[in-house]
């Protein structure tokens, strides 16, 4: 049993929590067998109904369920999982659209909807125990709560966000995760002298939810559409100036745009040509080009680079 926790352990500290969140947004969940892989990778183990039958009447048998544990299949997939991994997808794909600062004041707004739900749980906050730990404890479990949910689509509404994002999945992501918005990590530096940061999770979701968290806060890193308009592809963009989720779109996009300019410099060199004398007359040729052509097809152009393109001519360093 110990060595297979090992195992496990040392698997789980080589996943690439950014890919595995990547992998996630982008997932398929109406193919089952894509689920399963992405289970699996993630470090999720799942159980037959005799192991979840066995554990819940005789819990001391806990330990040595593990040692059944078989792979994932498509027919574990059940449409509660499926569910509940869609709700995670559109909260972690919304946030990671978001802009830094509007990231911010949505975790404020998040906190503002708790100390809403507080005032508004009243009397029945006792039955839970401690009143002022109650409404934290319920949403976090995500117990139904015996008053209206107006809170949740309160929360909705103020943050601006789309109706089909899950109201405790968002506010558990920008609140924190566990059980509180602070978690114990371990700061150290290898041999060669790089440091890295350790931070303990309790579950592969939970670990994907603060590497948004890590991203929003610290990197440039975002969930963006691809500038090329016959790709569309979104992808996760590493620093802010990356537009193009491959090189192939990049080149096109750029190739396309200098075969743009350079027909409209044609064309503007075309109607220089038609002007008369009187109107050329004391007019510098390619300024008057390329003002034409900025203002035909609204683009930036040097009159050095139009010169150097129609011409061939090589500018001296």
């Amino acid at each position: 049993m110990r060595n297979w926790l090992e195992d496990l352990r040392q698997k789980l500290e080589q996943r690439d929590w950014r890919d595995l969140r990547a992998r996630l947004i982008n997932l398929d969940l109406d193919n089952r067998e894509r689920v399963a892989e992405w289970l699996h990778d993630t470090g999720y183990v799942p159980m037959t109904a005799q192991q979840r039958s066995v554990s819940s009447v005789l819990p001391e048998l806990a330990d040595v369920l593990p040692q059944a544990i078989r792979v994932w299949l498509p027919e574990d997939i059940t449409s509660g999982i499926v569910g509940w991994l869609r709700k995670n997808q559109a909260v972690f794909k919304w946030l990671l659209e978001l802009e830094r600062n509007r990231f911010h004041r949505d975790i404020k707004a998040a906190f503002d909807w708790l100390e809403d739900m507080q005032a508004g749980w009243g009397k029945n906050a006792e039955s839970y125990g401690d009143p002022s730990k109650a409404p934290l404890s319920i949403l976090l479990a995500r117990k139904k709560p015996r008053r209206p949910t107006q809170p949740d689509r309160n929360l909705i509404w103020s943050l601006s966000a789309p109706m089909n994002l899950d109201p405790g999945v968002l506010a558990r992501c920008l609140m924190g995760a566990g059980n509180a918005p602070s978690l114990h990590a371990f700061f150290r530096w290898d041999a060669q002298g790089k440091p890295s940061v350790t931070i303990h999770a309790d579950t592969p979701m939970e670990a994907i939810g603060l590497s948004v968290h890590i991203d929003r806060n610290f990197s440039a890193r975002r969930w963006i559409c691809c500038a090329n308009p016959r790709c569309g592809e979104e992808f996760e963009q590493k620093k802010s100036s990356q537009h193009f989720c491959s090189t192939k779109c990049r080149d096109y996009v750029n190739g396309t745009q200098r075969y743009r300019k350079v027909r409209l410099l044609q064309d503007g060199e075309k109607a220089w040509n038609t002007q008369s004398a009187d109107t050329r007359k004391g007019r510098d040729c390619w300024r008057w080009i390329v003002a034409w052509a900025k203002r035909k097809g609204k683009v930036d152009i040097d009159p050095a680079w139009a010169k150097r393109v129609l011409y061939g001519e090589k500018t001296r360093k």
